[in-house]
């Protein structure tokens, strides 16, 4: 039936189809906003989360959409006067739903049955994964009070192995028996960036392999437990220990022992050797690097307690410079098992002026450019490159100049020239004794050695750039 009544603003409007205290007017106008909205929003599912539309159109299709709810929603707006209100349609709808879902009236039934079953799912997984983290849990509480039980019996064993150790003999010789140098390690730390530090005394027992460090505080620990002090040696001369590190001419040149001193006289066990005894701990340091510049003294928590330099000079940095490459050297060679080479003074000065005598040529060779001509050595030279020069010039068979007067051809001492009685000349070496007669002066044959000289030099280069 048809209605008189008054708006909000008291005027008398005709009111839609009215039928038992129901305006259909209002509630066309509900169903219609809520299903516009329903609309826009499964539309914007499949067009923006799933791209089930083309873009443009579908774009175009939301945008009108989205301006028709809004012109509804205020018509409606304007109509609110009118019953029944949304909230009612709402709650109706959601009560219409239920009924006819719970009566088995499709689909309503069907949808209600697939939310159950989610949400049947949902709390099963839910209780899955509770259950799942309390036996984690379990699992983990019980590693760790494994793990407890395990670092008590090692430590057991450790504290038992270390009571047994009385004496720097039964710390080295215990090492000997149960701990390796990771020459592994070792190895990426000579070729890597990091600081390769102290293993702490149980981390050695645990893990029977460590580092030059790891020796020394594990037979510090050791010797502390037996009765010994920790000391700079100050106050006590006999039964005291320290660790002892030693660094050479740069970060690579370093290794660790342990100093103890015993009725004034000083020891080290390098790794699992006891050496000694020394009269001063420079000597001990230079038993445990012989190319130490610097050493430390460290405690117990690897505190440095104590440092001590030492200035030096070219010929010693060169001279520690050597000693360093043959004692990495050692190292390796002892890893794979060969002997270790001796440090030879007569040798080094032999390597040493072959050093010189390439960097004077400015060149890598085995044999050097020195000829030998009219029975005596000529030492063969190239120029000395600028320090200004970023790129040194190559050199070429005209820059070669040879010394005079030449050497002998028995110990290479510069010879002496004199006239001869007969005509001719006689060189003779100051030092062996050697001499020869020669029909031109060693001016004369200088020219002529330059000469031979530069034809090798011309060779070599051409060899070379093939």
């Amino acid at each position: 039936m048809i209605k008189i009544i008054k708006n909000r603003q008291g005027r008398k409007q005709v009111s839609g189809f009215y039928f038992l205290g129901i305006d259909f007017y209002r509630l066309f106008l509900n169903l219609l906003l809520l299903s516009t909205f329903g609309f826009l929003a499964w539309f914007g599912i499949k067009l923006f989360g799933e791209h089930a539309f083309d873009a443009v159109i579908g774009s175009v299709v939301f945008i009108l959409s989205f301006v028709f709810f809004i012109w509804l929603w205020r018509h409606t707006k304007r109509n609110r006067w009118r019953s029944p209100g949304m909230k009612l349609t709402v709650v109706c709808l959601i009560a219409l739903f239920v009924v006819t879902a719970f009566a088995g009236v499709q689909p309503m039934a069907g949808y209600k049955n697939e939310t159950f079953s989610r949400i049947t799912t949902a709390w099963d997984n839910w209780q899955s994964e509770q259950e799942q983290r309390r036996i984690v849990e379990e699992n983990r509480k019980a590693a760790e009070e494994v793990e407890a039980e395990q670092k008590e019996e090692k430590r057991a064993e450790f504290d038992k192995a270390i009571n047994d150790l009385t004496s720097p003999e039964l710390v080295a010789e215990y090492m000997k028996n149960n701990v390796s140098y990771d020459y592994e390690k070792y190895q990426e730390w000579l070729t890597g960036d990091f600081y390769w530090g102290f293993d702490t005394p149980e981390e050695v027992f645990n893990g029977k392999k460590t580092n030059c460090g790891g020796y020394a505080i594990f037979a510090l620990y050791s010797l502390l437990n037996a009765g010994y002090n920790y000391d700079n040696f100050e106050k006590n001369r006999t039964n005291a220990a320290v660790i002892l590190g030693s660094m050479g001419l740069d970060y690579h040149d370093v290794h660790t022992v342990l100093l103890y001193v015993e009725d004034s006289l000083f020891y080290i066990i390098d790794l699992d050797e006891i050496k000694g005894p020394f009269e001063t701990i420079e000597d001990a340091a230079t038993a445990s690097l012989s190319t130490w510049i610097t050493y430390y003294f460290y405690d117990i928590d690897t505190e440095v307690t104590k440092t001590v330099g030492k200035k030096i000079s070219e010929e010693e940095r060169s001279l520690l410079l050597g000693k360093q490459v043959v004692r990495l050297v050692n190292i390796i060679r002892k890893e794979r098992g060969s002997s270790e080479l001796v440090w030879d003074d007569k040798l080094y000065e032999y390597s040493l002026a072959h050093t010189k005598d390439m960097a004077a040529q400015r060149r890598l060779f085995h044999t050097n450019m020195n000829k030998s001509y009219a029975g005596v050595i000529w030492i063969v030279r190239a120029p000395k490159p600028s320090e200004l020069d970023l790129e040194p010039p190559e050199i070429t068979a005209s820059d070669l100049e040879l010394e005079t007067p030449p050497r002998c051809p028995k110990c290479e001492t510069e010879i002496e020239q004199s006239r001869s009685f007969w005509g001719g000349y006689v060189w003779k070496c100051v030092k062996c004794g050697f001499h020869k007669r020669n029909s031109d002066s060693y001016y004369r044959e200088e020219e002529r050695a330059r000469k031979i000289a530069k034809r090798d030099w011309e060779v070599y280069k051409a060899q070379t750039r093939h």
